[in-house]
């Protein structure tokens, strides 16, 4: 993103301004779903619709100049259209992306691929805007009312925002529970974002991006993937667990889909140890980073995880003789309080506590 808005301001790539560009985008994400959580639900639907029209204008003006239409750069991007658009080696050679390019060729100026940066960096915003609030919430937040991190309640805890105390402080107040949002899974998002943005510092911006989604998409798609896939057939097929007399339907091909999932992610799990060729966009000539590092440091942090897990729910238990006990309970009314209103949850009431074995009283 910091890249796009260095290039849509006409400026050189600065290291230090992208960094404070990002760091700036998270903070303000962040902040956003913090002090109103609805204004970062309208925010996201903005940057949405700027996104879908952008998409869309992409796809009339290429089929309009593949029609005849000029842009001001009418003849060049016509040729360019008979030979299949944009050629491979342009884009590859070119430090500029397929959409800058594009806009480019199109208008024949240097102002339009600065204007397609700043679009570009409102989708890329947009895209932080909403994995904040659903990493924030879905993951962190959920993860802390099993009560398994540090802290836990403090963190599964939702807090009423700013706008909405002021809001019922100041204005007029519907009589309805007030707007509340996950600040302290926010707090927590926000400083692991920041470490690892401190922790790619050293390298370039480019090399930084290009670590840190090899790094997302090995870890949460590929072997997240893997496990899910293979979690669905060994269910799939075994007798004792009985999932499939559970089904209320059957999936075309059976477990088909599961099994090439499957396989195909675990060969991507191991395939990425594979040394590349030096044309390869994954070399260590082009990326900068030597191919082994990224699927290491992922796997490395799974085990991590899987490692904490097992001292908390293992061993913790077994030395202390006692097991951790979970209670939520979900609060769900009308909305409005309306009669005729949706069934929305307002909150939850979570308690966990340290109970010896099979004893159903607390124990503190």
């Amino acid at each position: 993103m910091g890249q796009y808005i260095m290039q849509a301001a006409g400026q050189p790539d600065y290291p230090e301004a992208i960094r404070g560009i990002a760091v700036a985008a998270l903070t303000g994400a962040c902040l956003i779903h913090g002090l109103w959580r609805n204004g970062g639900i309208v925010l996201n639907n903005v940057l949405a619709i700027i996104k879908i029209l952008t998409l869309m204008a992409v796809i009339v003006i290429g089929f309009a100049v593949a029609g005849g239409a000029s842009f001001g750069n009418g003849p060049t991007w016509k040729s360019a259209v008979k030979e299949n658009f944009i050629p491979k080696n342009r884009i590859l050679d070119s430090e500029l992306d397929m959409a800058n390019i594009f806009f480019q060729d199109v208008f024949g100026n240097e102002i339009a691929p600065r204007v397609m940066s700043g679009i570009i960096s409102l989708s890329i915003f947009g895209n932080i805007v909403v994995m904040t609030f659903t990493a924030s919430k879905a993951v962190k937040q959920e993860i802390a009312k099993e009560g398994i991190l540090p802290f836990s309640l403090f963190f599964a805890r939702s807090t009423t925002t700013p706008y909405a105390w002021l809001k019922h402080r100041f204005w007029r107040s519907d009589g309805g529970a007030l707007e509340q949002s996950p600040a302290t899974a926010l707090g927590l998002h926000w400083v692991f974002a920041i470490i690892m943005v401190a922790a790619t510092s050293s390298t370039t911006p480019s090399v930084a991006f290009i670590v840190l989604v090899l790094l997302y998409a090995y870890l949460l798609v590929v072997v997240v993937g893997f496990f899910v896939a293979s979690g669905v057939l060994y269910l799939r097929f075994t007798k004792k667990k009985e999932w499939t007399d559970n089904l209320g339907f059957q999936p075309w091909g059976g477990p088909t889909a599961a099994i090439i999932y499957s396989c195909t992610c675990a060969f991507m799990i191991v395939g990425v140890f594979i040394t590349p060729g030096d044309t390869s966009p994954f070399s260590y000539a082009t990326t900068g980073v030597r191919h082994y590092i990224v699927p290491t440091v992922g796997l490395c942090t799974l085990l991590i995880g899987y490692s904490y897990y097992l001292v908390f729910a293992k061993l913790i238990p077994r030395v202390r003789k006692k097991v951790l006990v979970v209670e939520r309970e979900p609060i769900i009314v009308r909305q409005g309080g309306r009669q005729d209103g949706e069934w929305v949850q307002i909150l939850e009431v979570v308690e966990f506590w340290w109970a010896a074995r099979h004893s159903e009283g607390k124990e503190a």
